[in-house]
């Protein structure tokens, strides 16, 4: 999916966002970008902090984080 590669390319650049920051660079819907997260999450390639009531997401380690870097 274009969206979740964006989301990846995004978090290599810098290292976590929230839910709304991805909303808002991708034009998403708070609701879609969750669903995209959640799904990177998943899948092993991204994990979370929480903040309050802010969730950060970022990608879970250093080879996931190579494997995308070669691939850009």
């Amino acid at each position: 999916d274009n969206k979740q590669i964006n989301i990846i390319f995004y978090l290599l650049a810098v290292e976590e966002l929230c839910v709304c920051d991805i909303a808002c660079l991708l034009n998403l819907s708070m609701a879609s970008a969750s669903h995209h997260l959640r799904k990177l999450a998943n899948q092993n390639i991204l994990d979370t902090r929480r903040e309050g009531k802010i969730i950060y997401y970022f990608i879970k380690d250093e080879e996931i984080r190579d494997f995308f870097n070669q691939l850009g």
